[in-house]
């Protein structure tokens, strides 16, 4: 973690988009470590790569092995352009794992063991999918919609009323 450490500039300050090709022009690839591309480009790493073949969810062994530092990494990835590609990371990752979850409870459901009931349970009930309400808070179009929803239901009951006593 010194000035002259990969991750920084002659001034000894971190790099963040200036350690990506896409983020620079040919004469500043100087400390460029990384490709934002799914896959290595020009001899420079694909970070979407190391990402998925790292398997962390927790993020700090890819950090550690990847960037200075966790802190390094949690800096970067607070970065607004560099959202939209760790937002896929974590998607990837998270499809990806539960993808190898579920093929070895399918290898369970058949083995015949005390364990395939459950496992083949659990398939049965596709339990491998989002479950509905686990998100958090719903968010302001969300909270609109439904208001919008029990008023036009409320306008319809009102109605019905109005017609069923005679008014």
């Amino acid at each position: 973690m010194h000035k002259d450490s990969k991750f920084r500039d002659e001034w000894g300050r971190l790099l963040y988009s200036k350690l990506f090709f896409e983020r620079t022009v040919p004469a500043t690839r100087g400390k460029v470590l990384y490709t934002l591309k799914d896959q290595d480009h020009e001899g420079y790493a694909s970070l979407y790569q190391k990402y998925l073949e790292t398997s962390d969810p927790t993020e700090y062994a890819f950090a550690t092995e990847c960037f200075e530092s966790y802190e390094h990494w949690l800096t970067l990835s607070r970065q607004a352009w560099f959202a939209p590609f760790l937002s896929r990371f974590r998607r990837d990752l998270e499809t990806r794992i539960r993808s190898k979850a579920l093929k070895a409870i399918i290898t369970e459901s058949k083995s015949g063991s005390k364990n395939a009931f459950l496992a083949n349970k659990y398939l049965l009930e596709k339990g491998w999918k989002d479950k509905m309400n686990t998100r958090g808070r719903p968010s302001d179009i969300d909270i609109a919609n439904a208001a919008k929803n029990i008023a036009e239901d409320n306008k319809k009951t009102e109605e019905d009323y109005l017609r069923v006593i005679g008014g």
